[in-house]
C-alpha cells in the first residue's frame, strides 16, 4: 500500500478538508465540497470528519476504512495507533449521509484495488444543525429543455434529503 507523499504513521490526524487527497472544488457558507480520489493501492492520512455529510461515490472500488480508538480511550497512544478495519464497497452512484457533526470519524481510508482509482464528493453541511436550509424539497429540478424532472427520493436524515433526478442523454451540458 502506498501512501500519500506527506504520510507519518504517528502524525495527529488533520481536519478531511486539509488532507491531501481530499480537494476542496466548492465552499459557500453552507456547504464545502471535498472530491476525494485515491489512487490504487494507495491510501489517506488519518483524518476527521466532524461535520454532517452527504458522499456520492463516483467510482466502484473496494476500499477499507481504518478508524482510530476514540479520544476517550484510556489506552496511551502508541507510534503506530491501533485501528481498527471496516471493509467498504460503495458503488458508482451510491449516496450515503452521516451524522459527523454528533459523533466525529478519524480514520483512513484504503484503496485496495490494484487497478481502480476510488472517487468520491464529500458534501460538507456547514451551517449548524437547527438552521433554516434555502432547500426544501427538490420540486425546483427542472431539464434542459425546461421540463420538470422526477426526482426519486434516495434516504433522509435528520438535516438532509436526497434524491436522484436522471436527466437524459447530454442533459445540464453548457448550463
Amino acid at each position: 500500500m502506498t501512501p500519500s507523499p506527506t504520510h507519518s504513521p504517528a502524525a495527529a490526524p488533520v481536519p478531511a478538508h486539509l488532507e491531501p487527497l481530499h480537494l476542496t472544488t466548492f465552499s459557500n457558507p453552507h456547504l464545502r465540497v471535498l472530491r476525494a480520489r485515491i489512487p490504487p493501492s494507495s491510501h489517506t492520512l488519518f483524518h476527521t470528519h466532524a461535520l454532517d455529510s452527504v458522499y456520492i461515490h463516483l467510482a466502484t472500488c473496494p476500499l477499507t476504512s481504518r478508524t482510530l480508538p476514540s479520544a476517550s480511550d484510556p489506552t496511551p497512544p502508541a507510534p503506530t495507533p491501533p485501528t481498527s478495519a471496516k471493509r467498504l464497497r460503495p458503488t458508482f452512484g451510491g449516496v450515503e449521509y452521516a451524522a459527523h457533526a454528533a459523533t466525529p470519524l478519524v480514520h483512513r481510508v484504503e484503496n485496495d484495488s490494484a487497478c481502480t482509482a476510488w472517487d468520491c464528493l464529500d458534501v460538507e453541511l456547514l451551517t449548524p444543525e437547527g438552521e433554516p436550509s434555502r432547500i426544501s424539497s427538490p420540486s425546483g429540478v427542472i431539464g434542459p429543455g425546461g421540463e420538470a424532472v422526477p426526482c426519486e427520493p434516495l434516504g433522509s436524515g435528520a438535516r438532509v434529503a436526497v434524491y436522484r433526478a436522471a436527466l437524459g442523454a447530454g442533459g445540464g451540458e453548457g448550463e
